[in-house]
């Protein structure tokens, strides 16, 4: 985690996110990036072109400065020695630009504060950040008040080799251990031992150490996710997730994107491919 991206609004949970960042960056001795998208698609024009450009012109120089105050407000309350931090401005929707950012600079973490939303299944912007990149992606709605020493792994059949890489890169950053979990409902039920057997072998294919297995059930995987957190006191969600679009993921949804946009709980995300199967 040497690279870490931070996209911010300004928002307390963005600030959040940051100083999170901050923490990590410190045990690592990496650099954190702030990147905040000024979405020019929310300037709209008049019937003159030349009064057109002059407001978007006024607008996007306002619209900088105040970043450039929030910036300087954030850096003086926040940063430490412990960690390099660049603030970055840049135009353009959240979504591309953050996708964009990371790629360019070889990010190894996406950091965001969320807010939630009303409604399961609807995207929030961070669940489309976390459905649209292919860099692993941490929301938090505050930082933790304790360091991440075990962490929940809700797991199907099915996993792809990016994905153990990157857990057991998490693991080891954090020093932590694993909880594999199954939620069996009522329209996935099946029997303990053939769960068991199933979690042994994901275990295995990804030379997983220091973890446990644990099935419970629930009416439904989201709300018995959350439910194993809390009863646990572990410290951290893991999972896997899609990158569905239009019709299909209306119909099937994303169990990781329901988490981010509606519990109170850090949860890191990555992204997979539309043919594999774990639990999101």
């Amino acid at each position: 985690m040497k690279k870490i991206l931070v996209p911010c609004d300004f928002s307390a949970t963005a600030v959040e996110a940051f100083k999170f960042a901050l923490t990590l960056a410190g045990q690592s001795g990496g650099e954190v990036h702030v990147l905040h998208m000024i979405d020019t698609a929310v300037l709209t024009g008049s019937s003159s072109l030349a009064y057109s450009y002059s407001f978007n012109a006024k607008t996007i120089q306002d619209l900088e400065g105040k970043a450039d105050s929030y910036f300087k407000a954030m850096a003086e309350a926040y940063t430490t020695p412990n960690a390099s931090v660049q603030f970055v401005k840049k135009m353009g929707s959240l979504v591309s630009g953050v996708r964009q950012y990371a790629q360019e600079k070889s990010i190894d973490l996406i950091i965001m504060g969320t807010q939630g939303h009303s409604r399961f299944g609807v995207g929030s912007n961070t669940g489309k950040v976390v459905r649209h990149v292919s860099v692993p992606v941490l929301t938090i709605r505050k930082e933790p008040e304790k360091p991440v020493k075990k962490i929940i792994v809700p797991v199907s059949v099915m996993a792809e080799k990016d994905f153990y890489q990157q857990l057991l890169k998490l693991q080891k950053f954090f020093g932590a251990s694993l909880e594999l979990l199954w939620i069996n409902t009522p329209r996935t039920f099946r029997k303990d031992s053939d769960i068991k057997a199933d979690l042994e072998k994901f275990a295995r294919e990804g030379n997983l150490q220091n973890y446990s297995i644990n099935i419970r059930s629930d009416f439904s995987i989201e709300h018995g996710i959350y439910a194993f957190a809390k009863e646990t006191n572990s410290d951290l969600i893991a999972m896997g997730t899609h990158a569905w679009k239009g019709f299909i993921y209306l119909l099937a949804g994303s169990i990781a994107e329901d988490l981010v946009n509606h519990v109170d709980f850090p949860i890191w995300t990555f992204g997979l491919s539309n043919v594999a199967v774990p639990a999101a």
